[in-house]
């Protein structure tokens, strides 16, 4: 007996030790880097849940978790992959009072931030015990436990511990609910008075309304979306959550409300443009997933963008469906000179002039080859379009006038061919075609295809970026470098074959090259010689890499759900 209990001693012991070293040694996703290095950004209208901290406001999203400044009245980056989290689809958020912990449920499991290291820990479904088919909906805390609360099941866990264990019928009156369990005070809600063109509606049954209903917000442009959740600061404020609107601000004692625009317009981003006022982003029409998706498309325009925080007003949209003069919101490239935006659109160019707040259109019936533009480029007083019938070339201030000015060039070797991309130095213009790469000279007006046996003739070519007298060409089978000075093609290992990626786009700076894939990013350092790949294991939102921005320091990549920037400059030296 003595023996046996020696042994139940001895295993209880051992467990204890397992559980123990479970707890410390659990890592979290991301943990090479440092919080903030990745950062992403989504279409962030869908708001599930609320909460609220003593600095920020958290809005839990289908694309992560969204953090508003409540005293600084502004947005900051919000938590999403790229900062360690299991998921991006937020059913509930919740904020510990006696721990200052942060906790999100997502698709996968639960998650919470630690305050001052700002690192997320990660628990699945079958650790704690929670049905495949359920998802975490209400979260809350007292003195003693953490409470997690499914459709059909209801879990705690010790303020300190890593053990999850099923909750009996009993629940103590004193938790603080987050989520589905979480009733607005006061409730039913105010009458807010919103600003001109948009309009609150009060829930209209209180007795048999559902516990997320608490009312509808209609927009400028008559869209409405239904308010799934509110809360209330100890400052007065109400934090609202709609879906298909956007976060919602609200001053309790004046009784007005206002929407707090964040986020992109479309999911998928294909196109992204750096000018003087802020980042142009555009994508095609990705397939709708949720029932309230039809709203999530448009242009976005970020102004005077940061990759750690903005303002609501800082974000504008440009949808076809609301302004008739946009030919099309799919955008495929952009180009800016002299305040105005050129899109290359699934339905011609769409010209956007900032100062006049205008946009005209450039048609097929207007005389361009086809209705599809890849790319456009801009000089000397002319647009060139790249389409998949031949290249077009417009006199700009002809454009919106009855005396247009389109030509179609090279009519003898384009014509007919599709045109997928453009990329200008200086006078010259390389072209991406489906034979080859093709070199315009935009001053003489004569061009031809590089027909050198050692380049990829006769390859289909998609992608050209040029830097520092270097074209990078990107084809079907790989990646190709021609240095314009030497007149020769570089080796590998600038010479890439891609057997097992396809390359989406190319951007070449001068001391690093980025080819974005559908498995990731890869990083030529042009200096070592040598390449890194980067995936949604290191911080991309996503591994189909569609568009590559650099600005100073950070690099912008466009994906099929929204947008990632990188420090990557930290990383150079040592990757």
């Amino acid at each position: 007996m003595k023996r046996t209990n020696m042994k139940l001693t001895i295993t209880a012991a051992s467990v204890a030790i397992t559980l123990l070293a479970f707890s410390f040694n659990r890592a979290s996703r991301n943990d090479r880097y440092r919080p903030g290095d990745w950062v992403s950004y989504g279409v962030s209208k869908f708001i599930s849940s609320v909460a609220v901290g003593p600095e920020y406001a958290y809005f839990g999203s289908t694309t992560g978790v969204l953090r508003y400044d409540a005293i600084r009245r502004r947005w900051s980056a919000p938590y999403t992959t790229s900062d360690g989290l299991d998921g991006n689809l937020i059913t509930a958020v919740g904020f510990d009072p006696h721990t200052s912990f942060l906790w999100c449920a997502t698709e996968n499991g639960l998650s919470w931030q630690h305050p001052s290291s700002l690192r997320w820990t990660n628990y699945s479904k079958t650790e704690i015990g929670i049905f495949p088919n359920e998802d975490v909906l209400s979260i809350g805390f007292n003195a003693d436990a953490n409470w997690f609360e499914t459709r059909t099941q209801l879990f705690k866990q010790g303020k300190f511990g890593n053990i999850f264990l099923p909750a009996g019928n009993e629940i103590p009156n004193d938790i603080v609910w987050f989520g589905q369990r979480r009733e607005p005070s006061p409730y039913p809600l105010p009458q807010f008075f919103m600003p001109g063109g948009f309009l609150y509606e009060p829930a209209r049954n209180v007795a048999s309304n559902h516990l997320r209903a608490f009312g509808a917000v209609q927009d400028n442009r008559l869209r409405r979306a239904h308010i799934t959740s509110a809360l209330e600061d100890r400052w007065g404020n109400m934090w609202l959550g709609t879906w298909g609107l956007n976060a919602m601000h609200a001053e309790l004692t004046l009784e007005q409300a206002e929407l707090l625009r964040f986020g992109l317009a479309n999911q998928r981003v294909d196109a992204l443009l750096f000018d003087d006022e802020g980042l142009w982003i555009g994508g095609l029409n990705p397939e709708l997933s949720r029932p309230n998706d039809e709203s999530a498309r448009g242009i976005t325009h970020w102004r005077d963008p940061q990759t750690g925080y903005s303002r609501s007003d800082e974000w504008k949209y440009f949808e076809t469906y609301y302004n008739l003069e946009i030919s099309s919101d799919e955008v495929r490239n952009f180009a800016a000179l002299d305040n105005k935006l050129y899109c290359a659109t699934e339905n011609g160019v769409a010209v956007y002039d900032q100062k006049k707040d205008r946009w005209r259109r450039l048609l097929s019936t207007d005389g361009l080859a086809d209705k599809r533009v890849n790319d456009v480029a801009v000089y000397n007083g002319y647009l060139y379009a790249a389409t998949d019938l031949g290249l077009n070339r417009v006199e700009i201030k002809t454009i919106g006038t009855d005396t247009l000015k389109i030509i179609e060039l090279e009519i003898d070797r384009l014509r007919h061919f599709r045109i997928i991309d453009l990329e200008r130095q200086k006078n010259l213009l390389w072209i991406a075609t489906e034979r080859g790469p093709y070199v315009y000279d935009m001053a003489k007006g004569a061009g031809g295809y590089l027909n050198d046996p050692e380049g990829p003739r006769d390859e289909y070519t998609e992608h050209i970026s040029f830097a520092d007298s270097v074209v990078w060409i990107g084809t079907d089978y790989g990646l190709e470098a021609f240095d314009t000075i030497n007149k020769k093609w570089l080796p590998a290992p600038a010479r890439r074959r891609f057997t097992d990626a396809r390359i989406n786009c190319v951007m070449a700076g001068p001391d690093v090259v980025w080819v974005g894939t559908n498995r990731g990013v890869l990083k030529y350092n042009r200096a070592r010689k040598d390449w890194t790949q980067y995936t949604t294991e290191d911080g991309l939102l996503d591994d189909h890499v569609n568009a590559i921005v650099m600005n100073e320091d950070l690099v912008w990549f466009g994906t099929d759900l929204g947008i990632t920037v990188f420090r990557w400059r930290a990383f150079h030296d040592f990757d």
